[in-house]
């Protein structure tokens, strides 16, 4: 076992809003409310982007913006969020923006 099995763990999940299980929860419900994550037309903003992974879902009425740093480090980039965006699912408490912190997975849902 893993050193830190007291206190990463399955209950420890359970009683933590926040842990990663409520987080898929959270994704997996978003998939059965939303159709434009399945059947929006997908666009990849930056092919040439190593670090971060975005994308959209564009539909007839909305789009959503799916950004996902996949480094350990703080990044910064410049994505065309629009002001009325909605910032639908993170696995950080608050939005930095611009910014990116360390595995960060957020998702905008807005007007087209």
């Amino acid at each position: 076992m893993n050193d830190n099995f007291e206190t990463i763990n399955a209950t420890a999940a359970l009683a933590d809003d926040n842990s990663v299980f409520y987080h898929y929860q959270k994704l997996i419900q978003l998939r059965h409310d939303l159709d434009l994550i399945t059947t929006g037309h997908y666009e990849l903003i930056d092919p040439a982007d190593d670090q971060v992974y975005a994308y959209k879902r564009i539909g007839d009425d909305q789009e959503l913006l799916i950004i996902n740093n996949f480094t350990d480090q703080y990044l910064e980039r410049d994505y065309p969020v629009p002001a009325d965006a909605q910032l639908l699912i993170s696995n950080y408490q608050d939005d930095l923006g611009l910014k990116l912190r360390p595995y960060e997975a957020k998702t905008y849902l807005y007007n087209r």
